[in-house]
Parts: C-alpha cells; structure tokens; sequence
C-alpha cells in the first residue's frame, strides 16, 4: 500500500513509501467486493466471490494485519455499500443453485451481526452491479449487464 501523502518520483521507485502487504491468509477468490468499516475505519471487510465454498464475508484487520473468517452465505455477483452507522447493505446476487435471491443483507461491523430481510419494496432480483451510497444514505444501483443487453437488443 502506497502512502500518497509523502513525497515521491515514479521514476526511482526506491523514494515511494511502501507498507509491506505480504500475503496473510486471505481469501483466494475472484469477484469479490469490499467495504471499510469498524470504528476507526481500520478494518477491510471482503464480501461474496467465487468459489462460493469459502466464507462470505473475510475481515482484514489493518492494524493486527490479521485475517478473520466471519460468515458463510453463498453468495457472489453482489456489490455493498457502507453507511456512517457501521452497516453495510448487500442486495440480491447469485446464490450457489443459481437463483437470484430478492433480498437484502445487512452487515453491522460493529458487532459483527448478519440480518437477512426480505426485500418486499424492491423492483428486481439483481446480480452483477454496482452500488453507491450517496451523501443523502440512499444507495445508487449501476446495473452494467441490464444496459449491456438493452444496447445489445436495440442494435
């Protein structure tokens, strides 16, 4: 991890300041996507991914730089997104059968509490996307493969 705040040149690349990340344990898996919590905001949590038969959810903790495994779910093709009240959101993604799931869960890294809710106001199941919490707390969904196939069926 590079500390941009200090001075350095691209071109020695001795001068950049570099925290060692040598590999600690983590979660060897592709697609995953991650959110920063805990109460100093010195935790990485890793949600989702493939294989599926590993943890949902992976904690990195920066300041031990320690893994932890929390929780099993199945899940992959989901994006999170954090909240200033130490929750995270996740909707919907792709379950090990290959259902699309319309629900929502809610990870509080506080206390390290997983709620599965039903997603009864919800217009779609969605896997694949993106998800933005914006400075209001509502969450802005990107769904690349739903306007992916409407520009390919309109060709």
């Amino acid at each position: 991890m590079e500390d941009v705040s200090k001075q350095f040149t691209t071109t020695y690349n001795v001068s950049i300041p570099w925290v060692d990340l040598t590999y600690t344990g983590g979660p060897l898996k592709t697609d995953v996507k991650t959110c920063i919590g805990g109460k100093n905001n010195d935790m990485i949590f890793i949600f989702g991914g493939w294989p599926l038969n590993g943890p949902f959810i992976s904690q990195f903790d920066t300041s031990k730089q320690q893994w932890i495994n929390i929780t099993s779910v199945n899940r992959e093709d989901i994006s999170c997104t954090n909240f200033n009240n130490g929750l995270v959101a996740i909707f919907s993604g792709m379950s090990s059968s290959s259902t699309i799931p319309n629900d929502r869960l809610i990870f509080k890294y506080i206390n390290i509490n997983m709620e599965f809710k039903q997603c009864s106001k919800c217009t779609s199941t969605r896997f694949g996307y993106c998800a933005i919490t914006l400075p209001d707390e509502k969450i802005f969904y990107i769904l690349v493969e739903l306007a992916l196939l409407i520009h390919l069926l309109c060709q």
